[in-house]
């Protein structure tokens, strides 16, 4: 993977919300916060780092989704993207970028892209086989 960044939860059960953040290059798509993997990083550091500096939240890892591949100005994007659940919130460094916390109707709704949303519904789907075990 080139990048990595996460579908960042809070709470359980049918009152879980999705953390979406506007896209850094166009304010009207939402999409997961994501960035560059720094080439002393793994992947679930840059997740981690990512999230963190885009929207001010602190998350661990809960689990692996999969990786998603884009094309962006003729380079292949891969990004790994795991599952996340919230654990604090700090100052974020991106101050200009909005991101709400949204239900997964909504979540979904708002998404810009067909694989957010995927991502957004397997994360929903593994958050709930946590939740019975």
């Amino acid at each position: 993977p080139t990048h990595a960044g996460g579908v960042v939860m809070r709470g359980h059960g049918p009152s879980t919300r999705f953390l979406l953040v506007e896209a850094s290059d166009d304010p009207s798509q939402w999409v997961l916060p994501k960035g560059h993997i720094e080439s002393s990083e793994h992947p679930q550091e840059t997740a981690v780092r990512e999230v963190h500096e885009e929207t001010g939240v602190w998350a661990r890892i809960v689990g692996e989704l999969r990786d998603v591949s884009y094309s962006d100005r003729g380079s292949v994007i891969t990004v790994r993207t795991y599952g996340m659940q919230a654990v604090g919130h700090g100052r974020r460094r991106d101050r200009h970028r909005r991101h709400r916390w949204l239900l997964l109707p909504q979540a979904l709704t708002l998404a810009s892209h067909i694989e957010t949303r995927e991502l957004l519904q397997a994360a929903a789907q593994q958050s709930s086989r946590r939740d019975r075990v």
